[in-house]
């Protein structure tokens, strides 16, 4: 694959330029740039992955995909097509937005205040001798250097991919996160079908974490109802075992929140499917039945989750949970809310620790 990098004075602050000479057909380049199964094979950088891709290839559509590093953390994005002529351009905004879908600043990925809360990509195809020559504009705006040649090595890496990826001569492989139905309908072979739900049934390493929290366990609990106040303290116990084969983590707990009587119970699992923990949350407080999701950490032993809530008192809000296994007989719960202001407050910790 041929590429040139091309920037100069101003252009060289504000935006990436990039072409590249890709060995196969002006079709088949752009319907990797336009179907989820086949940009899935290829989009992001070195060592990246993308378990999740949406499109709605249409002007005024919207483009949606999560990357995931090697070191398990996800990177979101949305963009809305402006400009969609097949199979010769793709125009398309470029922002970040969160696990829920929902647009959030830069910085939330670590980037500068100077990073663009919006950006322009733009993506010609043309037929080269019969290859296709591919230039990818994408329109930052001054930011500072080492952030553009990070997006600029960024997606060299991902047009390297894309050639090796075509470069095969065959479809790319299927994405993580979404099965093709149709397709799958369209199989005959039973037994290949059943294998797949098996394989994505069996528990694996993202099990054990939840494994290590069963057992009997005496909780200390402090919450928060303001968060320049000291918290209220209390105690409790939670008995938790692992069900279905080992599949699930069911939690059945009791003893007091902020001075009333407290039970709930929680189940969570870990989807091979989305390659996310899930969980689900009931409580004698509530009738709501609470959902969260979440990946783990690079250490092995953190579980990151997010949910939302319409609380009836401050509206709706983002949750954030952190359970963390410090050994086996000691793990530590953190809960986070976020209201319509944008300003996160701890509101919980239970630190729980193995009966003797």
């Amino acid at each position: 694959m041929a590429k040139e990098k091309k920037r100069t004075g101003k252009e060289q602050a504000e935006q990436v330029l990039l072409t590249s000479v890709i060995d196969a057909p002006r079709d088949l380049v752009f319907k990797s740039w336009t179907d989820c199964e086949r940009l899935m094979a290829w989009w992001g950088p070195k060592d990246f992955t993308t378990p999740f891709c949406k499109i709605d290839l249409r002007q005024g559509g919207v483009f949606h995909n999560c990357m995931r590093s090697a070191e398990g953390r996800d990177y979101c994005g949305k963009g809305v097509y402006r400009e969609v002529v097949e199979p010769e351009r793709l125009t398309f905004t470029d922002f970040f937005v969160d696990e829920q879908g929902d647009r959030v600043s830069p910085v939330h990925y670590g980037m500068s205040p100077d990073w663009p809360e919006e950006a322009l990509v733009t993506v010609t195809f043309a037929e080269h001798k019969g290859k296709t020559k591919l230039t990818l504009q994408h329109t930052l705006g001054p930011v500072p250097a080492t952030e553009r040649d990070m997006c600029e090595q960024g997606w060299s890496e991902s047009l390297d991919k894309l050639a090796a990826e075509l470069a095969k001569g065959v479809s790319p492989k299927k994405g993580e996160r979404e099965m093709a139905t149709s397709k799958q309908e369209d199989k005959t072979d039973i037994q290949a079908t059943m294998e797949v739900y098996t394989k994505l049934g069996t528990p694996g390493p993202f099990h054990k974490v939840l494994t290590r929290m069963a057992g009997s366990w005496n909780t200390r609990i402090k919450s928060w109802s303001e968060p320049d106040k000291p918290p209220m303290e209390s105690t409790g116990t939670s008995e938790q075992k692992m069900i279905l084969g080992g599949r699930f983590l069911q939690q059945e707990f009791s003893g007091e929140m902020m001075g009333s009587p407290f039970t709930g119970i929680g189940v969570t699992g870990y989807d091979n499917h989305i390659k996310k923990y899930v969980s689900t949350w009931i409580d004698s407080m509530s009738t709501a039945i609470l959902f969260f999701e979440g990946t783990a950490g690079a250490d092995g032993n953190t579980i990151t989750q997010a949910g939302r809530y319409d609380d009836p008192i401050r509206g709706p809000m983002k949750w954030r949970s952190v359970t963390r296994v410090v050994d086996d007989n000691s793990h530590l719960f953190e809960m986070y809310a976020t209201d319509k202001r944008g300003k996160e407050e701890k509101m919980m910790e239970i630190t729980y620790t193995r009966k003797r």
